[in-house]
């Protein structure tokens, strides 16, 4: 099963490059007038929007089953490949599951890139080596500041513990 899920992956990530070498609108999340948020977030699945330089930055959130508010809880950042989303590294991941029977908090963030037919193809901010090339567009959009903001974000909604903060990811 292990061995699809990873096939299935890299082969989204080469169609996704692909897409984007031939063509698509860079999308960098546009500005929103509005992010209306909740204080707390409860058990389950949650989307939050913050804005980083200019810039709607999106993230999804699994809160735990065992959460209640009474203890900070560690979080598994869980950075999806070049040519993917948040929603796809859910599925890939399957951190959710791990995430309730382990006791963390499982966060997705949304690179930013383009929409092909619907379809969202995000990417990192890796300097050179980046899925597309280095296009002036995906230069100045800053992940590490991204980041940062959205721990400060999570840290307002759910308690988090600073000294667990993990990451995991693959390809770019």
């Amino acid at each position: 099963m292990k061995k699809i899920v990873f096939i299935i992956t890299v082969i989204t990530v080469i169609i996704g490059v692909l897409l984007i070498q031939i063509g698509g609108s860079f999308v960098t999340q546009k500005p929103d007038q509005s992010i209306a948020q909740t204080n707390t977030l409860g058990i389950g699945d949650h989307s939050r929007a913050l804005m980083v330089n200019g810039l709607k930055r999106t993230y999804l959130v699994h809160v735990p089953k065992s959460y209640n508010g009474s203890q900070p809880y560690p979080v598994v950042l869980v950075f999806h490949g070049g040519g993917s989303n948040a929603k796809q590294a859910i599925s890939s991941f399957g951190l959710n599951e791990t995430a309730d029977k382990d006791n963390f908090i499982a966060v997705y963030p949304n690179g930013t890139g383009w929409t092909i037919q619907g379809y969202e193809v995000f990417v990192w901010n890796g300097g050179l080596r980046q899925p597309g090339g280095t296009s002036s567009d995906i230069a100045k959009v800053d992940d590490v500041g991204f980041t940062k903001a959205l721990l400060d974000d999570l840290a307002k909604v759910v308690r988090t513990d600073e000294k667990r903060i993990y990451a995991t990811g693959l390809s770019g």
